[in-house]
């Protein structure tokens, strides 16, 4: 099986559904990380483009821990939006990966717009990306993906 899991920050995945990814990873089955956002403003202490690095590592580091494939978004932290550039992303992630179950967010039901976006972009794009006249970078998928949400709440 194929499991992609979105968050829309470094460490969502890690801190909601790592466990549960780390599992099916164990069993042999083939998982991708998709982080939104770079995280650029998660610090006091470094600039922007430094923390950005920072925490691409780190979730590098978590993929790699669990054996995990990571797609890096790279949209700026709390400014995700649904538009054209990011429906695209999200639509390449899945053809990238074609899984067979997303992960993400629930949308609209978070404290976090970047979440709630991520969410519903996830439930855009799995149906999107069987749409074969949208171009992306990776082939059309097959078959929607099942998508089940994690929450914060």
């Amino acid at each position: 099986m194929r499991v992609l899991a979105f968050g829309a920050h470094p460490d969502d995945v890690e801190f909601q559904i790592g466990g549960t990814l780390a599992k099916y990873a164990k069993q042999g089955h083939e998982v991708f990380i998709a982080v939104a956002t770079n995280g650029c403003i998660g610090s006091y202490r470094h600039t922007k483009e430094e923390i950005a690095k920072i925490r691409r590592q780190e979730a590098q580091n978590s993929a790699d821990l669990i054996g995990a494939k990571l797609i890096w978004m790279d949209f700026e932290d709390e400014f995700l939006f649904d538009n054209r550039e990011s429906r695209l992303k999200f639509i390449d992630a899945i053809r990238m990966a074609k899984p067979d179950v997303i992960f993400s967010h629930e949308p609209y039901n978070d404290y976090n717009q970047d979440h709630d976006i991520t969410g519903y972009l996830a439930f855009t794009a799995r149906i999107l990306s069987v749409v074969k006249l949208i171009e992306t970078q990776h082939e059309v998928c097959s078959k929607v993906p099942a998508l089940f949400y994690y929450t914060t709440l």
